[in-house]
This record gives structure tokens, C-alpha cells and sequence, in this order.
């Protein structure tokens, strides 16, 4: 379990849990195409982000805006430390207070004091674990939440029809745009990119490794996509037209399988889905701005620990305040916005590059690449349309 699994257990975080219970009980099998489409263009823009830096075998912010002229190199640059600096120090927040309402759930204590411990927890395991203990941390805390809903999705009175159509073919019933690009939203996330290709390359994979690459990134990110899809089939099963307004209500999907123990299992997986993006999102940072201001990945450094501390920190001060995530959650989607298409563009057009020689993006794998783009361009359009203009 490489990179792609990591990749995985960034994706699957709070927001990835709620968005899908509340698409699955608001509008049943309708949404599961959406999650679908999210997990292909998630790999074919994962694939192609690993593949630029294996081939090129340096930090794939470097490849980037090198094949820039200065002008644009120093905008794309500055947008990238901007929005990822910001945007995931925005997503802390919803991390942090996601894995709060989850220990919230089991024992009930202030918002602030839970999310203060997970920052702890989540200092100490950035700061002294190792880098695989940590990935192996946040694989094997995704793994049990997915295994939770898979086993419901054995038990629960799933409309198997009714599943396979909502999943191959689209349907945006009236009021589910937003949900559409909130489930694609948290899935294809600009930051992953980088953090893909940062270990790929420090797992010491390199052109010639390219089958073990794909092989893994397909694993990882089919078994993140099949949780997704699993906690939509199962509140679709068992949620249908109920009212969703909070955890113990998420909870009862799983009803089926656990019983009275079912609020107490959700509370852990939503633990677990929050402290793992909580490690991934500044570490993520680390890996981009580390590249950016610098052209290193190395988490030894005294910059890189700055920033993910930073992240950490700025993540943690709204929750402190009392604020709600939410705000600072749109806010980064509008970010995200902005970002997903001109970061996909730029990743595509590198995997298509000459100088990638028989690693180069062609025929249908290139077609495949700019059909993602177009998707993610869309993506972004309506994400900052529902947060700039509030449509």
C-alpha cells in the first residue's frame, strides 16, 4: 500500500462522509455517477502528476513552471503557495472539527478541547513518526471506516437496479447541482497531485517503475472511490427522505450492521476520516510550498516543518474562536476552484511534453488526460460560481 492509498485516505475526510450521506438520503442512487466520474478523473490526474515526476525524476512543482515563461512562472507560483497554503489551512478547520464531532460523539465534551488533542496527536505523528508509519496510520484508519460500510452495504436493503443505473448513467435531479460538485469537489483535490508524485519519488519509484505506480494508484484510489460510493448506496438504503442535520443522524446508516452499536462505530470512522485528512492536508503543504520556494521535499528541513506546523496551527485558530467550519470550508472550495483546472491543465500538458520521451502522453491516454481537464474546468466554473456569485 503505496502513494495511491495515502492519496485515498486524503480524499475520504469529513467532508467526503457528509456530502455522500447527504446525497445518498437526499436524492437516493440518483448522485452515484458523480462519484464514478470523480474517481476516474481522479486517476487519470493522478497517473499523469506521479508519471511527469518519475519520468522527469524532480519535484513535479519544478517540471510545472519551469515549462512557464517568468512572468507566468512567478503568477502560477504565487497561486499555488496562496491557494494551497490558505486552502489547506482552510480544510484543517473542517478536518479538525469533523474528527471533534466524531470524538464529540462518544464522549461529549467542548468542541475546542477535542480539536486541540487531534492537533496534538496530529503534531506528534508529522513530527516524530516516520513517513511510512504515517501513511500506514492514515491507510489503516480509512480502512476501518470502509470496512464499516462495506459490511453495511452486504446487510442493508440495497436497490441493486436502481444502483447500477444511478452509477453509469447521469442524472442532476432538481437541487443536486450543488451536491454534484461537492462529491467531485472532495475527490479530484489539486493538493493530492503534488502529494502523489512527492512520494512516489521518495519511495524511490522511478521511470522504470511506472506498472508498480499505475498498479498502485488504481488500488488506492478504486477502494477511496468505493468507500464513497458505499456510504451513498447505504444511506440511499437506509436514509432515504430522512432529515440529516447531524452525526447521530448520519449514523444510522449503519443501523444494519452494528445496531445500538451503530453511533458509536460512525463516531469512530468519522474520527478516523478527520484525523487522517487532518495529517495529510499539512503535509501536503509541506510537499507543495516546499517545492515552490524552495525545490525540496524533504521533511527533515526546518522549512517544511514550518509550514505544516502553520497549517496546523492556522487550521486550529478558528476552532479555537469558535467559528463555524463551514465558512472557511466554501471559502476553500472557492480556492479549489480556481486552482483544480489551472493545476490540471499544467499537469496534462507536462505528461504531453516532448522531453517525456516513451513515457509521453498519446492517443487515448491523452485524450483521456484533456477529457479530465474539461471536467475539472467545469468543475471549477460551477465551484466558483457557487461561492462568488452564489449561484
Amino acid at each position: 500500500m503505496g502513494p495511491g492509498w495515502v492519496v485515498a485516505a486524503a480524499f475520504v475526510g469529513p467532508g467526503t462522509v457528509t456530502t455522500a450521506t447527504l446525497a445518498g438520503a437526499g436524492f437516493g442512487y440518483a448522485l452515484a455517477w458523480a462519484l464514478v466520474l470523480a474517481v476516474a478523473v481522479t486517476f487519470v490526474l493522478q497517473e499523469a502528476a506521479a508519471r511527469v515526476a518519475l519520468a522527469t525524476g524532480r519535484p513535479l512543482a519544478g517540471v510545472l513552471l519551469d515549462a512557464l515563461s517568468p512572468r507566468a512562472r512567478v503568477a502560477v507560483a504565487a497561486l499555488l503557495v496562496g491557494g494551497i497554503g490558505l486552502g489547506n489551512a482552510a480544510f484543517q478547520a473542517g478536518n479538525l472539527a469533523g474528527a471533534s464531532l466524531g470524538l464529540g460523539l462518544l464522549l461529549p465534551a467542548p468542541t475546542w478541547l477535542w480539536a486541540v488533542a487531534i492537533a496534538d496527536l496530529a503534531f506528534l505523528a508529522l513530527w516524530f513518526g516516520r513517513p511510512r508509519w504515517v501513511e500506514r496510520i492514515m491507510v489503516g484508519l480509512v480502512g476501518l471506516m470502509g470496512l464499516c460500510f462495506l459490511l453495511t452495504l452486504t446487510l442493508a436493503r440495497v436497490d441493486w437496479g436502481a444502483a447500477l443505473a444511478g452509477s453509469l448513467v447521469p442524472t442532476m435531479p432538481h437541487g443536486a447541482e450543488l451536491l454534484v460538485v461537492a462529491l467531485v469537489g472532495t475527490t479530484v483535490v489539486p493538493y493530492n497531485l503534488f502529494l502523489h508524485a512527492a512520494l512516489a519519488r521518495r519511495r524511490g519509484w522511478g521511470p522504470g517503475d511506472m506498472g508498480p505506480m499505475r498498479r498502485d494508484a488504481a488500488t488506492g484510489i478504486l477502494a477511496g472511490g468505493a468507500i464513497s460510493l458505499a456510504i451513498v448506496l447505504t444511506s440511499a438504503a437506509t436514509l432515504r427522505g430522512a432529515s440529516v442535520a447531524s452525526g447521530a443522524d448520519m449514523a444510522r446508516q449503519l443501523d444494519p450492521l452494528l445496531g445500538p452499536l451503530a453511533s458509536g462505530a460512525f463516531a469512530v470512522g468519522l474520527f478516523a476520516a478527520g484525523f487522517s485528512s487532518a495529517i495529510t492536508a499539512p503535509l501536503a503543504a509541506g510537499y507543495v510550498l516546499g517545492q515552490v520556494l524552495g525545490g525540496s521535499e524533504d521533511e527533515r528541513t526546518a522549512r517544511f516543518r514550518v509550514v505544516w506546523a502553520g497549517v496546523l496551527l492556522v487550521g486550529l485558530l478558528p476552532v479555537l474562536a469558535g467559528v463555524q467550519a463551514v465558512p472557511l470550508i466554501v471559502a476553500a472550495q472557492a480556492l479549489n476552484g480556481l486552482l483544480l483546472p489551472l493545476v490540471a491543465v499544467l499537469v496534462v500538458r507536462a505528461a504531453g511534453a516532448a522531453d517525456m520521451g516513451p513515457l509521453r502522453s498519446r492517443g487515448p491516454a491523452a485524450a483521456m488526460a484533456w477529457a479530465s481537464v474539461a471536467v475539472a474546468a467545469l468543475l471549477g466554473l460551477m465551484l466558483l460560481a457557487r461561492t462568488v456569485l452564489g449561484r
